[in-house]
């Protein structure tokens, strides 16, 4: 049953294996090189983050698993096509794994089939499995889990219980909100009466607990030992700006919009129920005033009633499911909700929405048998489609600007590290990466003043520190890239798909300059 999502991932993903690293790849990156020497202290180094000299200890909150996944990457100087390769197997864990949980749940051959198609056409699954990123893996271990866990709740095997904490404490291991699924867990028992009782009920509270102290006892043990307050929970309490809250719950709700299209296929497919239930309506005025609300949240009117409507589909599938006392439903629909834990952090992009995929795949599967509000095969096909063919436009507008950066490093940088130059790199993300290999020093502020001949290599369209006003700069060459398949990244045109500060679409069809890359002599 797996086979059709297996081929349509393989088909979007492949050919990007080449593509170049990009945004926060540089991070998981620099973990893997670093655990070569350290394995067990992937943070304990220092980094220039956005323009800041830091430990890296303080300032991640992700856990030390892509480090660890990513070495054979590094082993290989950081080849694009290995650690892609591993995404795209990543992937394929996940299909495999929603299917299985789909014929557990006793869904159809059809529906089974659609699901897995629905995974692999996810834009935001898409988008970032061309990434070093650790939300993919985040994903894979979320539905293992789960799916191991509905093995034990039939066949009660010791070894199922080991895989269920194993592969739990891997999802919270590579981003920490997944420390919300063994709850969701827990609520599968529900869909299995016999162990929810006596002994099995010991046994399955023991299996989520112990995933839990995995995660932690790995979080200590990899403590950055420079640093009094090394772990990422350390670093999460100093990354918790309460006052964007408000955004990225906005965020929260346009995700699912498009970025893990799931209010679509259940609007359509509950229209006529949801106009006459006021519960919907009450939650529809309630967001439309949240969002309109506020000048804070720059959310123009079309989007935000989109958004109210995203909402409420939310808010329909946990009430139909009370209402219709569907078990499996109510469990897919707390699975929806663990990336609300990042309410309070910096940001809530789509791609924390990602240990939810499954769940949300399985709900759009589950319409196509229902009877009372049933999705055609036509309608779930547009919607595998046009998420494949969004997915696509993301990944090849990223890597028009993931590439600059390459470009950049082997042109500019590398040539002249070689003939000897002090090479000075002002820039972040991707680009950051690549001017590193080739050999520059990354600027930060409070550095140095650069000397006379040091060669400086700024881009513009990353953050990060710039060259001082007081310094004579004789220019010597630009790269200026415009784009040519939209833009994924964009605070001009809204577009945010690595980052809803930026924006709340996940690409925006409007070209324009998306890098400019220059380079000085000092005199």
């Amino acid at each position: 049953m797996a086979w059709p999502g297996l081929l349509l991932a393989s088909a979007l993903l492949l050919p990007f294996l080449g593509r170049a690293h990009t945004i926060d790849d540089v991070t998981f990156l620099l973990q893997a090189q670093h655990a070569l020497h350290d394995p067990l202290h992937p943070t304990a180094f220092e980094v220039v983050s956005d323009g800041q000299r830091a430990r890296l200890s303080s300032m991640l909150v992700t856990g030390p698993l892509m480090a660890w996944l990513l070495v054979p990457c590094a082993m290989a100087g950081g080849s694009e096509a290995v650690a892609h390769l591993l995404q795209w197997l990543l992937v394929g864990v996940t299909i495999i794994a929603t299917v299985r949980i789909s014929a557990r749940l006793g869904l159809g051959s059809g529906a089974t089939r659609a699901a897995g198609l629905l995974v692999a056409g996810c834009p935001a699954v898409i988008g970032m499995a061309t990434t070093s990123m650790s939300d993919v893996p985040a994903m894979a271990f979320t539905a293992l889990g789960m799916e191991r866990f509905l093995a034990w709740t039939d066949d009660r095997r010791p070894a199922q219980a080991m895989a269920v904490t194993l592969a739990l404490a891997c999802a919270s291991l590579s981003r920490s909100h997944a420390l919300a699924m063994p709850l969701v867990a827990a609520l599968a028992l529900l869909l299995r009466p016999a162990p929810a009782c006596g002994r099995g009920a010991w046994v399955a509270a023991v299996t989520l607990v112990a995933s839990w102290l995995l995660a932690a006892a790995v979080v200590l043990v990899t403590a950055d030992p420079a640093t009094a307050h090394g772990t990422i929970l350390d670093a999460i309490r100093e990354r918790e700006p309460v006052h964007r809250v408000r955004l990225n719950l906005a965020g929260f709700g346009v995700h699912w919009l498009a970025a893990v299209p799931l209010a679509l296929p259940w609007l359509w497919a509950r229209a006529r129920h949801i106009v006459r239930d006021v519960g919907c309506w009450l939650v529809f005025v309630a967001a439309c005033a949240f969002l309109l609300g506020g000048a804070d949240l720059r959310m123009h009117v079309p989007l935000a009633v989109a958004t109210a409507l995203a909402f409420v589909a939310l808010a329909d599938v946990i009430l139909d499911a009370a209402r219709r006392g569907d078990r499996v439903q109510w469990m897919l629909g707390v699975w929806l909700l663990p990336a609300l834990v990042a309410l309070p952090y910096v940001q809530l992009p789509c791609k924390f929405l990602l240990v939810s995929v499954p769940a949300a795949a399985l709900l759009t599967a589950k319409l196509l048998e229902r009877e009372d509000a049933r999705v055609a095969t036509a309608v779930a096909g547009a919607v595998i489609a046009a998420g494949a063919a969004l997915g696509v436009l993301i990944v090849l507008a990223d890597a028009e600007f993931a590439d600059a950066g390459r470009l950049a490093a082997r042109r500019s940088i590398a040539p002249r590290v070689q003939a000897g130059e002090h090479v000075r790199f002002y820039g972040a993300w991707g680009a950051q990466w690549y001017a590193m290999q080739a050999g520059a020093d990354v600027a930060a502020n409070g550095d140095p003043a650069p000397a006379r001949g040091d060669i400086l290599v700024a881009s513009v369209g990353t953050p990060g520190t710039l060259p001082g006003n007081d310094l004579a700069l004789e220019p010597l060459e630009e790269l200026a890239v415009t784009s040519h398949f939209g833009q994924a990244m964009s605070m001009k045109e809204g577009a945010g798909f690595y980052s809803n500060w930026y924006g709340y679409l996940p690409w925006t069809w409007r070209n324009g300059l998306i890098e400019r890359i220059v380079v000085w002599r000092v005199h």
